[in-house]
């Protein structure tokens, strides 16, 4: 069938999947924690979320939390492909596999993050320095007090 459309239709295009992009941050103090997403659409329209959280001991553990929750809401909208970008260099290398996750605090963590990933056909993990996930870095550190910002979007769609 294949050669068929190929001989009578000539080239045969190839179909580009377009997948949702997730930036993923959090932040934690001695005055609150908090994670903080944002989503870019297949259309190119980003949401920011903000969202507090029970302060941890462990910034991996509220990085993981961030993911998680960024994983959940991609879920929702039924996307099949993601790229995932966080300045958690821990966190983005245990997924990876170039770490092994082996601390008993972030396992759990570690192991959900797999099983949401395992749902996308195809996804996408890079680790970013701070300074390129700064919209999300910047919620978070505003949220959970530990820099003040001058305006602070939580959940607001563009």
């Amino acid at each position: 069938m294949a050669d068929f459309v190929t001989q009578h239709c000539g080239m045969v295009g190839t179909l580009e999947i377009v997948p949702w992009t997730l930036f993923f941050d959090g932040s934690t103090c001695d005055r609150g924690a908090r994670i903080d997403i944002v989503l870019i659409s297949l259309r190119g329209k980003k949401y920011e979320f903000s969202l507090p959280i029970l302060a941890t001991s462990m910034n991996s553990q509220v990085e993981y939390q961030a993911l998680i929750k960024g994983l959940e809401l991609l879920k929702e909208v039924h996307t099949n492909a993601i790229e995932i970008f966080g300045d958690s260099m821990l966190v983005i290398n245990q997924l990876v596999g170039n770490y092994e996750c082996r601390s008993e605090v972030l396992i759990t963590y570690y192991e959900r993050s797999i099983q949401l990933l395992r749902e996308f056909k195809d996804f996408r993990l890079e680790h970013i320095p701070r300074l390129h996930n700064e919209e999300a870095n910047r919620l978070a550190q505003h949220a959970s007090r530990y820099q003040p910002i001058g305006k602070c979007i939580i959940g607001r769609q563009y």
